[in-house]
């Protein structure tokens, strides 16, 4: 299985990449009069540093640099660098994001930041394990 899941990865990212931005878009954009000002790019590149820094700091480099050298970190730790933090900063950068590049408030930005990691999680849940 984990042989397979290695080949579906790359595509299953770059799709919901494509999808979550945009979602992002369309939400950021919606009920404005006038939609041509905002591009989905920069929905792509809100969506796509939102994915990828706290994932890369909090689950990447420890797994990758920690791990194999034996360091290894009580339950609550490994909770909090999954579960927690990653969700909360996810949130954060689409909202600060979104807030700059389609100039939306800052309640519907923080929306759409939650909406993201909901999406994220539902897409992980179906394809991942």
């Amino acid at each position: 299985y984990y042989r397979f899941q290695a080949l579906w990865t790359i595509p299953w990212g770059l799709a919901t990449w494509v999808m979550m931005a945009g979602i992002f878009h369309l939400l950021a954009i919606a009920g404005r009069p006038l939609r041509t000002g905002y591009q989905f790019e920069d929905a792509l590149m809100v969506c796509g540093l939102a994915w990828i820094v706290p994932n890369l700091i909090c689950m990447w480099i420890p797994e990758t640099l920690l791990v194999p050298l034996g360091i290894m970190w009580p339950s609550w730790v490994e909770t909090l660098r999954i579960m927690v933090i990653p969700p909360l900063w996810q949130t954060a950068l689409v909202a600060i994001g979104l807030r700059t590049t389609h100039e939306i408030g800052r309640f519907r930005a923080v929306l759409i930041g939650l909406l993201s990691v909901i999406v994220f999680f539902v897409m992980f849940l179906a394809f991942m394990r």
